[in-house]
């Protein structure tokens, strides 16, 4: 019997159609096969944890304590207006701004220093804290040390080893916290009052504080 060519090329056609589906069906039965036996990591943003005091006096100080669940690194804080990326900050009689000196008498200024271990001094004609604790001088560890100068007009600080540090420097940062590269970090905030927005970043995240 004799078969149009037309009817040829249409069976034809047909053949071709079902092959090709039958190829994507094999290939997305593979793919489930082996893509449901490998389990792909899910990243999840860290939880800050913030929790903050307040101590009244002459300046009145905020202590403030971050813990993470993932590991993080702070790189920058912000005070209002108020930036490290800027230089020191510095609060006086009408808020926080930013300075490019360690002390001045007219404000109270918080930052950083990285030391190794030993005997942390800062001689000045203020107050100072370190590492939340009146005093000018501090037994250390390795690591970053928050230094509060308060209505001071002059002042040094000496690592321990006897090298002076000054700003700007690789030793002091602008960053005022206490940081020992764990989990955890302490920053010491002086306030007069109430209303202020306090952001810290990490390299993973951000916490925020209105205080």
């Amino acid at each position: 019997m004799h078969v149009p060519s037309q009817s040829r090329h249409s069976r034809a056609g047909v053949a071709e159609l079902y092959g090709a589906v039958l190829l994507v069906a094999v290939t997305l039965s593979l793919g489930y096969a082996v893509y449901t036996h490998i389990r792909f990591p899910v990243r999840r943003s860290p939880v800050f944890l913030v929790n903050s005091h307040a101590v009244y006096g002459s300046p009145s100080l905020l202590f403030i304590t971050v813990n993470w669940s993932a590991p993080s690194t702070p790189v920058l804080m912000s005070i209002d207006e108020a930036s490290t990326s800027g230089g020191i900050l510095a609060l006086d009689g009408s808020g926080y701004r930013v300075v490019r000196q360690l002390c001045a008498a007219s404000v109270t200024t918080f930052f950083s220093v990285t030391t190794g271990p030993g005997i942390l001094t800062v001689s000045s004609d203020g107050t100072v804290w370190i590492d939340g604790v009146e005093g000018s001088t501090a037994s250390v560890y390795p690591g970053m040390h928050e230094i509060l100068i308060s209505g001071a007009s002059s002042c040094t600080i000496e690592l321990p080893g006897g090298t002076a540090a000054s700003y700007p420097s690789p030793a002091v940062s602008s960053l005022p916290v206490s940081y020992s590269g764990g989990s955890f970090l302490m920053i010491l905030v002086p306030f007069d009052t109430y209303g202020h927005s306090l952001l810290l970043i990490f390299d993973t995240g951000e916490a925020n504080l209105g205080f």
